[in-house]
């Protein structure tokens, strides 16, 4: 109610109090619902922290495919919706009402099927697409490729593609992190298809992000010294700019490393960082259950 009266601060405070009383009754629906909810709400507050605010959409989009949950999903497509409304992406913001429309015809707990309607009426009358590159486009790619993905080949391949398109870079690497034989590994890294690599884990720029947890933006690689230039006299690859950052699980722990060269328009920014974070959440997630289901597998046969 208060979201719809455009009373956002309050709105705020009240979602926040309510996702800690959640929390403490192990409620994932009504988490997932705050999550949505916080995402809008923050973007709301101030439009520059729209990164932020899609990686809370992000996480309150994946638990709610989890617990397939109709009304979650329903605030999760109404705050995704909202947001592209908001930002002129209006073709994305149709879509997410479109599907919120068909979810709330079978459910809708929070009567938001006329204010539906009323804005997907409001797109065709304006008949206006936007051309710019979405960054919740991307997201929305990884989410739907990665949530039902368990070979872990296919899985970092999808994640590199996505990934290197999303933040618009001319290569991207994903490293994993073997704690147990304290290495890192990949299948897809600097271009190659399925020879896999393996170094120790406490080398390179992944290696030093893995171990440190920090994000490493290097604006001229030939002149930062922690950049090693025997990798590109090896491949014949020239590398002009690096963004490396660490890849989380569910519970924060530190599970690889994503590595993207090469910005095509200039420089690595700050809200290709935020990106990065935001897709590192759901590849994060995905991964670890995929190198899971690959143990369990592995175990069944042994067995």
């Amino acid at each position: 109610e208060e979201l719809l009266n455009k009373n956002y601060s309050k709105a705020f405070k009240l979602t926040e109090h309510a996702q800690e009383i959640f929390i403490r009754e192990n409620s994932s629906k009504n988490i997932s619902i705050c999550l949505s909810l916080l995402g809008v709400l923050q973007y709301f507050q101030d439009k520059k922290k729209y990164i932020k605010s899609l990686i809370l959409l992000n996480d309150g989009k994946y638990l709610a495919e989890c617990i397939n949950n109709v009304t979650a999903k329903i605030l999760n497509e109404f705050s995704f919706a909202e947001i592209d409304f908001n930002e002129g992406n209006l073709k994305e913001a149709a879509l997410h009402y479109e599907n919120d429309k068909l979810y709330a015809q079978n459910q809708d707990e929070y009567n938001l099927l006329s204010f539906i309607e009323a804005k997907i009426q409001k797109i065709k009358e304006r008949n206006l697409l936007s051309k710019k590159r979405d960054p919740l486009i991307a997201l929305l790619k990884i989410g739907q490729a990665v949530s039902a993905e368990t070979n872990i080949d296919v899985l970092l391949k999808v994640i590199v593609e996505e990934t290197k398109s999303a933040i618009q870079a001319d290569r991207c690497s994903v490293f994993l992190y073997d704690k147990k034989n304290e290495e890192l590994w990949s299948k897809v890294a600097l271009g190659m298809d399925s020879q896999e690599i393996r170094f120790p884990a406490d080398k390179g720029l992944a290696g030093h992000v893995v171990k440190t947890g920090e994000t490493i933006n290097i604006k001229d690689a030939y002149s930062d010294k922690r950049f090693n230039k025997e990798i590109d006299l090896q491949t014949g690859y020239k590398t002009k700019t690096i963004l490396c950052m660490p890849i989380k699980n569910l519970n924060q722990q530190i599970i690889g490393a994503f590595q993207v060269l090469n910005k095509i328009d200039g420089e690595f920014s700050e809200e290709d960082e935020d990106l990065l974070v935001a897709i590192g959440s759901s590849a994060g997630i995905a991964l670890e259950n995929a190198q899971l289901f690959k143990q369990q597998k592995e175990m069944f046969i042994e067995q």
